[in-house]
């Protein structure tokens, strides 16, 4: 009909510094920026995702196909370190974050720069048309795209063997010690047994949300003021149903899509595959206008990944946790976090002693919530509540 066919019909969109800015004016929009590499030659085929900047460097080697993808156009440094790297003349670069651009073929010394447009389903009755360049560069060809496209990527590798083996052995402590039975309803299962609050039950569990890889992949979807929502292990048995589609966000009151509240993540500790509940995820879905129904059925893919490595998503992706078909059991760590001015799913404060806490590094204490957000959020009569804890804080609230 004429009323779906406008519904199908979209315009691009554009971003522009003000008028009258000098040349090679950037304006860089909220958001997450995505690095992934690709590299092959005849004989070997290497991909990782979640790249970070400073690894990136290495990841190039003369004499193979290098393709750096780079997903969303919100991160400052990492773009003009890109540029940096590959010498992308500034204009270039402004042409590529300023959206809107005509398609078009145009050198900048030894890069050649090609704009063009893609279309991208928003749902299942639209689409929007986002700008994709390509700079071909001496030593790789970069893929530069407007948005953040899946709401997810994998760490792969992040943790080591031994560090899984440790962690197993810690739950099992765990679950022994506070007698943890299957859960009994349809969202945490009937054959999966879960153990929350896990920052008080022992220091192998603090180097988790800090991690030196996966921290900055939420703070690129959030901000550095987020928090530790909450820190749990999830182990699905062999007979588990899947759990039922859903986002993570889907209890707050708002209209969608919104800025990013939530990001989790989920740890390997074992292999995750198909057969054994790997974490179900429907790509694109962190984009939808509203959440899934709970208990409806939708098509979804896999996230199987090695043990050691780490899947992190946007909050409002639809996904759940799959069936495990296997003989053995699937165990993970879910490691989530919040926008630092909205309430944590578990309540850091009171469910992790003070005694506790103050053992934490730093940046631990921060992200369980000893800290003030922006300058305001969270403080107790004008004080920071790191200052619980006996550590001084050198501004008050409101002395920006």
């Amino acid at each position: 009909s004429a009323k779906q066919r406008e519904r199908r019909r979209t315009q691009g969109s554009h971003r522009r510094p003000p008028v009258g800015a000098a040349p090679g004016t950037i304006v860089f929009p909220q958001g997450t920026t995505r690095l992934n590499v690709i590299r092959y030659d005849k004989e070997q085929l290497f991909e990782r995702t979640g790249v970070g900047i400073d690894e990136l460097p290495a990841l190039i080697v003369p004499g193979q196909v290098n393709w750096v993808e780079v997903e969303g156009l919100a991160d400052e440094a990492v773009l003009r370190r890109i540029a940096e790297l590959f010498k992308i003349h500034p204009l270039a670069l402004a042409d590529i974050v300023n959206i809107g651009q005509r398609p078009k073929a145009e050198a900048y010394g030894e890069v050649e720069l090609v704009i063009c447009r893609q279309a991208c389903p928003r749902d299942a009755h639209a689409y929007d048309l986002e700008q994709v360049s390509l700079a071909f560069t001496k030593t790789a060809v970069i893929s530069f795209h407007e948005n953040e496209r899946d709401g997810y990527t994998i760490v792969e590798d992040a943790f080591p063997a031994s560090e899984a083996d440790a962690l197993l052995a810690e739950l099992a402590r765990l679950e022994r010690e506070l007698a943890i039975d299957f859960a009994s309803n349809t969202f945490e299962g009937q054959r999966t047994k879960r153990v929350y609050n896990l920052l008080a039950y022992g220091p192998r569990f603090e180097a988790i949300p800090v991690h030196p890889r996966v921290l900055p992949v939420v703070e690129g979807v959030l901000d550095s003021g987020c928090l530790v929502s909450s820190l749990s292990s999830i182990a699905i048995y062999p007979g588990e149903t899947a759990q039922p589609i859903h986002a993570d966000d889907q209890l707050l009151p708002l209209a969608k899509p919104h800025v990013a509240t939530v990001c989790n993540s989920m740890w390997a500790l074992t292999d995750f595959s198909e057969e054994n509940g790997a974490t179900r995820i429907i790509p694109g879905t962190h984009k939808h206008d509203h959440s899934p129904v709970y208990g409806s059925e939708h098509a979804s893919i896999s996230a199987e990944m090695r043990r050691g490595s780490v899947l992190v998503w946007h909050g409002s992706l639809w996904h759940g946790g799959g069936a495990n078909r296997s003989r053995g059991i699937r165990v993970g760590i879910a490691m989530n976090y919040c926008a630092g001015w909205i309430r944590q799913q578990e309540n850091q404060q009171l469910g992790i002693s003070l005694e506790i806490a103050r053992g934490f590094s730093p940046r631990l204490r921060e992200l369980v919530g000893y800290g003030v957000y922006r300058g305001l959020i969270g403080h107790i009569d004008k004080h920071s509540p790191i200052e619980l804890l006996g550590e001084s804080s050198e501004k008050r609230v409101f002395d920006f």
